[in-house]
């Protein structure tokens, strides 16, 4: 009786509306590691078919981290590494949340990372399990660099990158039926127009579509 009374409470009470609608949008990813509840390290990125570390104004850039911040201190991760992204709407100039979970950003965001700063968040997670909460660990010296990557898959079964030879070329990315690199430069204007040249040239010589099937799989 009392689930049937339950149920006529929910059936009574109004109906969520939900709207939507598309709008152009920049999406930034966040990766950080957490200790006691306070960031140690954050690394913004912008992913499309490339991803590169993201060179912000100051107010974009303490906006964006503020948000992280916030974030992560609702979720409750006391210590260890999160990925988390936002959509910034061209409307509005406002970040909402999108996603967040606690483990190292996929699609070698890690090697990029890496490459810009000389931080393994595999290897820096590790280090403050290993710390637990006694206050020891200590995040090491931050490069101050840049990098991005770019990956897609591939027609070929080992596609050839070596044509791709710009001395910012810092990893080549060995995976069955995939194209990628990581790229490292001390210039913030170098990787994005490396990237932009890329992209085309991926998409010629590499990108593998699926054509749609007549029926669905399952």
């Amino acid at each position: 009786m009392k689930s049937k009374s339950l149920l006529r409470v929910i059936r009574a009470l109004p109906q969520p509306q939900l709207t939507s609608s598309s709008q152009p949008t920049d999406v930034f990813r966040t990766d950080r590691t957490t200790v006691g509840g306070t960031p140690s390290g954050v690394f913004i990125s912008t992913p499309a078919f490339c991803c590169r570390l993201k060179t912000l104004s100051r107010g974009a850039d303490q906006g964006l981290r503020a948000i992280n911040r916030d974030l992560i201190a609702a979720l409750g991760l006391l210590r260890g590494v999160a990925h988390a992204e936002f959509i910034q709407a061209y409307a509005d100039g406002k970040c909402y949340f999108l996603e967040c979970a606690a483990r190292v950003g996929g699609a070698y965001i890690n090697e990029m990372v890496e490459a810009a700063s000389g931080i393994n968040l595999w290897r820096e997670w590790a280090r403050i399990e290993i710390a637990g909460g006694d206050g020891s660990y200590k995040l090491p010296p931050v490069r101050q660099q840049y990098a991005g990557v770019i990956l897609s898959l591939a027609r070929q079964d080992n596609p050839d990158t070596s044509a791709y030879n710009d001395p910012e070329v810092c990893l080549r990315i060995k995976r069955h039926h995939h194209a990628g690199l990581v790229l490292r430069s001390a210039d913030p204007q170098r990787i994005p127009a490396l990237l932009e040249n890329y992209a085309r040239r991926f998409a010629e010589e590499f990108l593998a579509i699926e054509p749609p099937r007549d029926k669905p799989a399952a």
